[in-house]
């Protein structure tokens, strides 16, 4: 069973991989951002929520490798808690902080290792917006200081991904918000892009004495992380979403 599952999260996110989305182009000006929240006073700090939406995934970019964590009955794929701050012409870095970030363990990894458990690492994470908002909404945005852990019991492996500098703390993957109309009480979306330069994370640190099958997972192999995330205001009325306007300013 753990076979077929993992055969079929390999050719799940291979095919997402190949019809990735375009990440909207940067702004070449200095972005600042209005943030509101439903029935919430500026300026405040207000908590978030995010739940994951189907499986969130992660594909390892130089070997036939790749873990898959799902929803069941204990939860979502992935769940996320943090703080966003609501205010008018702020910084576009440091929007919201994820304070906690948890997957649904035991993921699987494929092909053929069976179960595996994801830890997250280096928290808080930063969310920053990149790129000024469009017509539909969209903003182009950035998780910073991402780094997680894979720990395979069957065979004792377990690996670290981050950024490429020093500890691995500057991971980061690209993504983009889409915040939801004012007052219509629905979630924004948080989606993790995985094309190939939409994330730096690679394996920082491996185990060693051979209990990693360097066949599918290697010192310096980069991912890229997949995944739709909705995004609640706790307080917001009917727990709407933040709605996020960067533009460009001189």
């Amino acid at each position: 069973m753990l076979q077929v599952l993992g055969r079929v999260a390999w050719i799940a996110l291979t095919a997402a991989l190949a019809t990735a989305l375009t990440a909207v182009p940067a702004s070449a000006g200095t972005l600042e951002v209005d943030v509101t929240l439903a029935g919430v006073t500026v300026p405040s700090t207000e908590p978030v929520t995010g739940n994951s939406v189907g499986n969130v995934g992660s594909l390892n970019l130089n070997r036939p490798s790749a873990f898959s964590c799902q929803p069941d009955s204990n939860g979502p794929a992935l769940w996320a808690a943090g703080t966003v701050r609501v205010e008018d012409d702020q910084d576009a870095t440091g929007l919201a902080s994820l304070t906690s970030v948890k997957f649904n363990n035991p993921c699987t990894f494929a092909p053929n290792l069976g179960r595996i458990v994801v830890t997250v690492l280096n928290l808080p994470w930063r969310f920053d917006a990149v790129g000024v908002t469009d017509a539909s909404g969209v903003t182009e945005g950035r998780l910073t200081g991402v780094k997680i852990k894979l720990d395979i019991p069957s065979i004792g492996c377990n690996a670290i991904l981050g950024g490429p500098g020093a500890g691995g703390l500057n991971g980061y993957i690209d993504g983009t918000y889409t915040s939801p109309a004012a007052g219509s009480g629905d979630t924004g979306m948080l989606a993790l892009l995985h094309t190939r330069t939409d994330s730096n994370l690679r394996v920082t640190q491996i185990s060693q004495r051979g209990s990693c099958p360097t066949s599918l997972i290697q010192l310096g192999d980069k991912f890229v992380l997949s995944g739709s995330v909705e995004v609640r205001g706790d307080n917001a009325t009917h727990q709407e979403g933040p709605v996020i306007h960067a533009y460009e300013v001189p």
